[in-house]
C-alpha cells in the first residue's frame, strides 16, 4: 500500500492513499459492516425477535390498508378484532377500505381500550401514527 502521511506541528493530520486503494478499503469496511449487522439480526431471531415473511412485507409496503394486512397476517376476523376493539364489525370493515377515519384512541399506545392481545396484533400498523395523536410515548 502507498501512502503519504501529512504532518501537522510533528503530527500525522493525513493520510493519502492512492484512489483504487481507498475503494479497496471501502470496499473492505462496508463487507466488515454487512457482517456485523447479519451477526446483530441473527442474534436478534435467535433471541426470539419476531420476523415477517415477504410476501406480508410486500402488502404493508403497498398501498394496501396496513390494519387489514395486520389483521390478516394475524390471522384475525373482521368479527374477532372489531369486537377486541369495541368497533361495530362495519365500522371495521369500512376503515380497512379507507371509507371511514379510525377513532383517535386507536392510535394511542396503551390504550384502555385495546386487551395486550390485541395491542400486539395491531402494533405494527399503530405505532407508526400515534404520535399524531398521542404524543411520543415509547
Amino acid at each position: 500500500m502507498n501512502i503519504q502521511i501529512i504532518e501537522h506541528n510533528g503530527a500525522p493530520e493525513y493520510a493519502i492513499v492512492p484512489f483504487r486503494e481507498w475503494e479497496t478499503i471501502i470496499d473492505r469496511l462496508e463487507e466488515l459492516e454487512d457482517i456485523r449487522d447479519a451477526r446483530t439480526i441473527s442474534a436478534a431471531i435467535a433471541a426470539g425477535e419476531e420476523t415477517y415473511p415477504h410476501e406480508f412485507v410486500k402488502r404493508l409496503s403497498s398501498e394496501e390498508n396496513p390494519l387489514k394486512v395486520w389483521r390478516e397476517y394475524r390471522k384475525l376476523t373482521l368479527a374477532t378484532l372489531a369486537k377486541a376493539c369495541g368497533v361495530s364489525i362495519p365500522a371495521l370493515s369500512q376503515i380497512e377500505n379507507d371509507k371511514r377515519t379510525p377513532p383517535a384512541w386507536i392510535y394511542c399506545l396503551g390504550s384502555p381500550r385495546l386487551s395486550a392481545a390485541t395491542w400486539r396484533t395491531l402494533s405494527g400498523w399503530i405505532r407508526p401514527y400515534s404520535h399524531k395523536l398521542c404524543g411520543n410515548r415509547e
